[in-house]
């Protein structure tokens, strides 16, 4: 009886910790277009930043690991100055930064939260910097899986528009 009761709280661990995750990405423009950095299978309270001035005026939170959620979009990159937020109860959700707002007012950073635990409090170790890269270029959608210590050289030829180098990349991961 007592083994069936710890196998049985095991699973429902495993069930919750695979459920409480998501994916975040920040676009170079509004309504979710255009090229995009994500952090994949984010934990709820762990705080995605860029530390890319192209990025952030739109984001897309998919596959949230909840029916009610709540997102964070931050003028920072260490989402602690939340500029706004979003409330969902479906699993996707594009939130862009009002039209008219264009002083350097992109978002820098996003978490999410269970909507009934809104986690506020985040530690530096608990942000992440995106593991995906994604553009369009001659008519044909490219992803980037990021490996460690390239996310700044890879938004480098981003931002410069670089996107021959950029396919090679993703064509040798594929």
């Amino acid at each position: 009886m007592v083994l069936s009761l710890l196998i049985s709280a095991f699973i429902s661990l495993l069930v919750a910790s695979s459920a409480s995750a998501g994916n975040i990405c920040a676009y170079n423009s509004r309504g979710c277009g255009g090229s995009y950095v994500c952090c994949n299978d984010i934990q709820a309270g762990y705080c995605c930043y860029w530390n890319n001035n192209q990025m952030g005026w739109s984001l897309q939170y998919t596959n949230m690991g909840s029916s009610h959620w709540w997102g964070g979009c931050y003028s920072e990159n260490n989402c602690r100055t939340e500029a706004t937020s979003v409330e969902a109860t479906a699993s996707s959700k594009c939130v862009s930064v009002p039209a008219g707002n264009e002083c350097n007012s992109q978002w820098y950073s996003s978490k999410w939260a269970v909507a009934a635990s809104r986690v506020e409090q985040v530690v530096d170790a608990d942000c992440k910097l995106p593991d995906t890269i994604g553009f369009t270029w001659s008519n044909k959608i490219y992803n980037i899986n990021v490996p460690q210590g390239q996310y700044t050289n890879l938004t480098n030829l981003l931002d410069a528009g670089d996107f021959h180098t950029l396919s090679i990349v993703a064509d040798s991961q594929i």
